[in-house]
């Protein structure tokens, strides 16, 4: 994940148009020998790419032949040009496809911030997309899977550590008790420390250099209760590290690289974010909407476990998933909580998906000729009671068997397969299902 990628906020965000698309892909200089010796051995195939072209997206009359030609035979040595000419041509096709004008405007916003492979990447899945059996529908996805992956790294945050930049994600926070070490459990004990570091720091400073203010006060809240934005959990991460913690943290866990002594620090002191936490702020800003709209709770007092009687939800069966959708599970046994994931990615396992498949323990999860949907999710995890590495905000694969019911954890068997563990219950990660929402307006 890159860092500096911020979700765009709730007002007007102008969208680049699609001059402005494609002047963000500039083509290679060809010299005039290369070129000529191209236009030689390429004048057949041009004409033919640039006369199919313009049956296909029915542009006849509208291009002009030698124009097209021109940028065909370009497109042909160059990716970065025929990026650039599969941008210019989309516009029409997605049109044509009845796609919604917010939507294509979103698409062509992600495309204008990518390039090389990256924007390959995008254009083939909207091509995808487009040729599916409905293309309006499958474009929202990849233009909501954009906006999924882009609030994720949003929280890959990069610190200065001795002159380098690192970078790291939050570890797992849950409040009052349930994570943190032995003194920095409850809520009001981390606050209290974050506070007294923090205030030692800022101790004889002139006041442009002291790092405690209401911002601060505020980001201390939000992340001792395991519900803070990027920018809190950054902030506060920051103060530890300007306040010598960062130190302490690699003589206390020797052999971690920077980014994972980081988020140990972060553990030592009690700070992170909660599956709720993080799912629900995602989920907000993935759709484009604010927590009033939804009728959800306070950030502060979220836990997501109450979408079947919201009226602004609708619930969707595993096999109709799609991303940005949202997955609650009931706590699976009396004591325990819940789980909240959003879904960045869901598709049918390919042959040679299903072949890579390892069980774990004796119960089998699937059989030849299973349909298996594949998930890809986003939370944060549960740390256990010594702050795993494993745990925190990551991205995970969830697996669901159509025939069988049945639900499945996974983890990367080291040979490019995944190693399974089938759930014990009727919803993934060994919880029940409490249910799959999305918002009744899309």
């Amino acid at each position: 994940m890159s860092n500096g990628i911020r979700p765009s906020g709730a007002g007007h965000v102008s969208t680049p148009s699609t001059t402005a698309v494609e002047n963000k892909i500039k083509p290679e200089k060809t010299t005039p020998a290369k070129q000529q010796s191209e236009t030689t051995e390429s004048n057949g195939t041009a004409r033919s790419n640039a006369n199919a072209m313009r049956g296909d997206l029915g542009f006849s009359g509208q291009i002009n032949q030698m124009v097209l030609e021109n940028a065909v035979l370009q497109a042909d040595a160059d990716p970065n040009a025929a990026n650039n000419l599969r941008v210019n041509t989309l516009p029409p096709q997605l049109e044509k496809a009845n796609v919604p004008k917010n939507v294509r405007e979103d698409l062509l916003k992600q495309m204008s911030g990518k390039s090389g492979p990256e924007l390959k990447q995008l254009l083939d899945k909207t091509d995808k997309a487009l040729a599916s059996k409905d293309p309006a529908g499958e474009v929202k996805s990849v233009v909501l899977q954009g906006k999924v992956d882009a609030y994720m790294d949003s929280f890959n945050s990069t610190y200065e550590i001795g002159g380098k930049k690192v970078e790291a994600t939050p570890h797992f926070r849950m409040t009052d008790g349930a994570s943190g070490p032995a003194g920095r459990k409850e809520t009001s004990q981390v606050r209290a420390d974050l506070q007294k570091l923090i205030e030692k720091h800022d101790k004889g400073k002139p006041k442009d250099q002291q790092l405690w203010n209401k911002e601060m006060h505020d980001a201390v809240r939000f992340t001792a209760a395991g519900k803070p934005s990027a920018d809190q959990v950054k902030m506060v991460t920051d103060a530890l590290i300007k306040s010598g913690e960062f130190e302490k943290a690699k003589a206390k866990h020797p052999g971690l690289s920077d980014s994972e002594t980081i988020r140990m620090m972060q553990w030592n002191h009690g700070i992170g974010i909660d599956c709720a936490g993080y799912v629900s702020q995602a989920f907000v800003e993935v759709h484009g909407a604010t927590r009033g709209k939804f009728k959800l709770q306070s950030v502060s007092d979220e836990n997501l476990m109450y979408l079947k009687g919201n009226p602004n939800f609708t619930q969707v069966k595993p096999a109709d998933v799609r991303p940005g959708d949202l997955i609650a599970l009931d706590p699976p046994t009396k004591g325990d909580v819940g789980h909240t994931a959003l879904v960045r990615d869901h598709h049918i396992a390919t042959t040679a998906e299903q072949n890579g498949l390892t069980d774990l323990g004796a119960q089998k999860f699937s059989k030849d000729g299973d349909k298996i949907h594949v998930y890809e999710v986003d939370a944060s995890w549960s740390a256990g009671p010594d702050g795993s590495l494993k745990g925190g905000l990551v991205r995970k694969t969830w697996l669901f068997n159509e025939d069988t019911g049945k639900w499945a954890l996974t983890r990367p068997d080291g040979k490019g397969g995944l190693e399974i563990n089938t759930s014990s219950m009727n919803g993934p990660y060994h919880h029940p299902m409490n249910g799959i929402f999305r918002p009744k307006r899309e």
